[in-house]
């Protein structure tokens, strides 16, 4: 949106996140609850891209400063899908690829 992302343009492919926005249920959902249930499924969709991709050995970039006007003209998606956010997938540089030690769960978790 206000910054240039040239590498992005390297990526092996793109992923644009959308959201059905016309659904009634999309619309009273978070009236009703709080809770913006639409949103809140598809960052739980676009984190399993992720968690995958990197499973497989790819790289990614979660991308929330967009276009949505652009991205959706780009995608060809109609005005009821709302796009929120990309998500980049290649191969990581060669200075990512080196191997980073793993922390172990004691390291990372703190229960409480």
């Amino acid at each position: 949106a206000g910054i240039p992302m040239k590498w992005a343009v390297n990526a092996g492919a793109i992923i644009a996140l959308g959201m059905e926005k016309s659904a009634i249920t999309h619309k009273m959902a978070p009236k009703i609850s709080g809770v913006d249930y639409p949103l809140l499924d598809l960052g739980i969709s676009g984190e399993h891209l992720v968690l995958q991709a990197e499973e497989l050995g790819f790289g990614t970039c979660w991308i929330g400063w967009i276009k949505p006007k652009e991205v959706r003209r780009i995608v060809g998606w109609s005005r009821s899908i709302e796009p929120v956010s990309l998500i980049t997938v290649g191969w990581p540089s060669s200075e990512d690829r080196k191997s980073r030690p793993r922390l172990s769960m004691e390291e990372i978790t703190r229960w409480i």
